[in-house]
């Protein structure tokens, strides 16, 4: 096999030109690196770990059968990973990407360089020891990924990549990205790929603050207590090793045990004082372990951001915007400018204290195959970027879209109808007066102990009922502009979207029987990728008349 090296014409100043047969395509067909079999044979294994749990519980408690069915799951899945990694081979042309993969059912696949979007890369610590990376190619229809190469080396990601750049330049085909994920994976050659322009990078204490404002670490701790307390229903010890018989009482045994070991820890501490001194030092020490708790929960949630963002660097490139992180798995994803259908800025109440804020995009087929989302997907859809400062926050809107208007002075907010509010109120006014007049109906029954209180919180939660549909109302807000539309709502978690006409597929003027009776209407905007941003542009409680003026407005303008 000639290499392309070897072909490489002198007067091609960016990317070696390989020798072509005549029907145009490349003689250049390709395998994956050698140690893909071992990285194949691991994703399956960690596809496979729940049945794999299974079966270890089942021998550990005396069953044979979940092994069996275990051994089979595995064998099946090495199989089939050996098989993939025989057969899968590629070769590029000058105008597509040929995959060719399979054994009984052999498939064979054409990617035109045309519609390639991304080549989004992961490099694990093992990938990185290896000098090898994870590739998926993917195009704009936003389903499952048009390839996945698990593992190419890293000189053959930097080959695959100018290679496709020098035969669309050439060609005058149009790619959208091309790139890789680390330092080690650099291009080899000048002046392919003009300079990235560094955009925003995010310190770690940054990181460290954003883990700590937010809730992530109730996941790890989701998960650890699902562990332990599935480990006692199959009556196996985590920490002894030891398997008795599974029942209820030993998980209540277990709790109850816990418990009583915090109270002879209180009773010591307070044995010498009076009944006084410990109601009040028992009332400091549930509010001490309480604020212990969340503080080991924020400290999971910024460790979680350290390891998933570290490193965070956002670049933009001709029209790509590109993101590098992670600390011990290195991510890149590419996000092409011309994808981006909505940009949403979320702002929590303690963010916004900070004078913080995060920014979420959906793309261009974001709103499928969601499910085969990687992790190179996921950074470039659902945290875009994570955590920035609000004096940051233009800069990075100008690189995404130039011709954005954030806080311009032309933007005019509307407000929803002025009947919102009480269409809101409605339901929780009405729950609130039945639960009033049923703590007067209290006062002639046995438990008329309990009308105060029920009244007392009928009155508490109309009160809050009012500020809360008052303040929802009045945060609801919308704006046009001859190119976008923005739509801003939240009270403590606070969301602004912004669409863009010329990528809106269509814009709906919606009536329920309820909006008709109150005589307002939903205007209803179509994405090609409405999802990932978690605030679809639906814009509720409009006015009726207004509605259809914009209705008509927006529609001539799509």
């Amino acid at each position: 096999m000639q290499s392309l090296q070897d072909t490489a014409e002198p007067e091609t100043p960016r990317a070696p030109q390989p020798k072509l047969n005549e029907s145009g395509s490349l003689k250049d067909q390709r395998g994956l690196h050698a140690l893909s079999l071992v990285f194949e044979v691991s994703n399956r294994i960690h596809a496979n770990l729940i049945p794999a749990i299974f079966a270890s519980f089942s021998v550990v408690t005396g069953g044979i059968i979940g092994l069996y069915i275990g051994i089979a799951i595995f064998g099946f899945a090495i199989a089939f990973s050996i098989i993939r990694f025989l057969t899968f081979r590629y070769r590029l042309t000058d105008s597509e990407l040929l995959i060719d993969q399979g054994l009984i059912f052999r498939t064979h696949r054409s990617v035109p360089l045309s519609n390639i979007q991304n080549i989004d890369s992961i490099q694990n610590i093992f990938h990185r020891f290896f000098q090898v990376a994870e590739v998926r190619i993917e195009t704009a229809s936003g389903n499952e990924p048009e390839a996945t190469m698990r593992v190419l080396s890293i000189a053959e990601v930097d080959r695959l990549r100018d290679r496709i750049l020098g035969i669309a330049t050439s060609s005058k085909i149009p790619v959208a990205n091309v790139e890789t994920s680390s330092e080690a994976t650099a291009p080899s050659t000048t002046s392919s790929i003009e300079s990235a322009r560094s955009i925003l990078e995010i310190p770690t204490h940054r990181l460290i603050l954003a883990g700590l404002l937010s809730n992530r670490g109730l996941i790890l701790a989701g998960i650890a207590f699902g562990y332990f307390w599935q480990a006692q229903f199959s009556g196996f010890d985590p920490f002894s090793g030891k398997v008795e018989e599974p029942t209820k009482e030993n998980v209540r045994g277990a709790i109850r045990g816990t418990i009583l070991s915090f109270k002879s820890v209180f009773d010591s501490i307070t044995e010498s004082m009076t009944g006084q001194a410990k109601s009040v030092s028992g009332i400091l020490l549930i509010v001490l372990m309480v604020l212990l708790l969340v503080l080991v929960l924020r400290l999971f949630s910024a460790a979680w951001y350290v390891i998933k963002f570290h490193g965070y660097r956002l670049t933009l490139r001709d029209e790509e915007l590109h993101i590098r992180c992670g600390l011990f798995t290195k991510i890149s994803a590419t996000v092409p400018r011309q994808r981006i259908q909505v940009i949403s800025i979320h702002r929590s109440w303690l963010a916004r204290f900070f004078g913080l804020a995060s920014i979420r995009v959906e793309t261009t087929g974001g709103g499928t195959g969601q499910q085969s989302e990687n992790a190179a997907t996921s950074m470039g859809r659902h945290w875009f970027v994570p955590i920035l400062a609000m004096s940051e926050l233009e800069q990075v809107l100008h690189a995404m879209q130039p011709n954005i208007e954030w806080e311009s002075s032309k933007l005019s907010w509307k407000a929803l109808s002025p009947r919102a509010r009480k269409r809101l109120l409605r339901l929780p006014m009405f729950l609130g007066i039945a639960f009033l007049f049923a703590s007067l109906v209290q006062f002639f029954t046995p438990f008329r102990n309990w009308a105060g209180i029920t009244a007392g919180a009928s009155i508490v939660w109309m009160a809050l009922s009012l500020w809360v549909c008052t303040k929802k109302s009045k945060s609801r807000k919308y704006a046009t502009s001859e190119t976008q539309i923005l739509f801003r709502s939240g009270i403590l978690m606070q969301k602004t979207s912004i669409g863009f006409l010329d990528r809106i597929q269509s814009v709906g003027l919606i009536q329920s029987p309820f909006d008709r009776n109150w005589k307002m209407a939903t205007l209803k905007f179509d994405t090609a990728g409405a999802g990932p941003a978690e605030h679809l542009l639906v814009i509720e409680m409009l006015d009726a008349d207004e509605a259809t003026s914009e209705f008509e407005r927006l529609n001539y303008a799509i």
